[in-house]
């Protein structure tokens, strides 16, 4: 089993939710629209690329926003040029 968020473990435990697992997000994206399955656990901004990539409009898919997403960080002092390369990247992914 991979690496599960808290929130959802107990769920799990209670039968109220039966998880299934794929390595390919974009299978999980595919069975998410065809509902296969009611819902993924995955980052917005993860989703949003798939979406793009896939063709298939933003507002396809419900974001709850209730639950929180992990953000994370990067810096260096050496190596500014790559943070601003980095940025440009981010932007690019998430405007998709």
């Amino acid at each position: 089993m991979g690496i599960l968020p808290d929130y959802w473990l107990e769920q799990i435990k209670a039968g109220d939710v039966s998880l299934s697992e794929d390595p390919s997000t974009t299978i999980l994206v595919r069975q998410l629209l065809s509902n296969t399955v009611d819902g993924i656990d995955i980052e917005p901004s993860v989703i949003n690329y798939y979406l793009g990539k896939l063709g298939v409009a933003l507002d396809s898919v419900l974001i709850d926003k209730r639950y929180r997403y992990y953000v994370y960080n990067l810096s260096t002092i050496k190596h500014t040029k790559e943070i601003a390369e980095f940025d440009l990247l981010l932007k690019i992914i998430t405007n998709l």
